[in-house]
Formats: C-alpha cells, sequence, structure tokens
C-alpha cells in the first residue's frame, strides 16, 4: 500500500487481519519499492511510445487518433501487465518473498 490514509483504514486493516494478509505500507516516491511501477508500468510507457514514435513516423498527415490511441493502450497492455510481470515486481523488490536486504538496497542513495 502506498500510505495514503484513504487506504489504510482500521477497517481495511481488521479485513486484512481476518484474512490472514499482510499489509505493507511503502514509503513514498521510493520508485524502486513499488512493484509495479518497476516491472509493468514503466515498460508499458517505453513500449506505448515506442508504439507511438513509429505510427507518428508513418501517418505524419493523421496524427495519433483516438483509436489508434486505445488500439495502442490495449496491446501494450496485453505485452506487459502480465501475471509473470506483476509476480517479477514483487520479487525484484523484495517484497515477496520477503528480503529485507533487497528492500534496503533500493533505498540506498544513487550515486
Amino acid at each position: 500500500m502506498d500510505g495514503h490514509n484513504s487506504h489504510v483504514t482500521i477497517d481495511v486493516v481488521h479485513k486484512a487481519m481476518k484474512v490472514g494478509f499482510d499489509l505493507i505500507t511503502l514509503p513514498s516516491h521510493i520508485g524502486q519499492l513499488q512493484p509495479l511501477d518497476v516491472t509493468c508500468f514503466k515498460p508499458f510507457k517505453t513500449t506505448f511510445r515506442a508504439y507511438k514514435d513509429v505510427w507518428m513516423l508513418v501517418n505524419k498527415k493523421y496524427g495519433a487518433t483516438n483509436f489508434f490511441i486505445m488500439l495502442c493502450i490495449s496491446l501494450v497492455l496485453k505485452i506487459t501487465l502480465t501475471p509473470q510481470n506483476i509476480y517479477k515486481g514483487f520479487k525484484t523488490t523484495g517484497i515477496w518473498l520477503l528480503d529485507l536486504n533487497v528492500m534496503a538496497s533500493k533505498m540506498q542513495p544513487n550515486e
């Protein structure tokens, strides 16, 4: 969870405990610990931009139509938002299976 007060209510905590979920609040502004940012959203943006750039080169006089944008988003989501990428995000960030060494290394200042 990102720690926003609308997400972490006492009701949510009780329900999570009741079903055996562990809630983890991730520090703000540390993208390296956000599993979907690492393996889904960043690749989505990169892939979408590549598709858009090719389209714009080939279709200079038409620009990016609404149809193209929706088609592109649909294709790119199928490529980047996969169960494998989601799982990889949690593993890469050290959240699941819990690896505090990986998490700590992600929080080191960039050099």
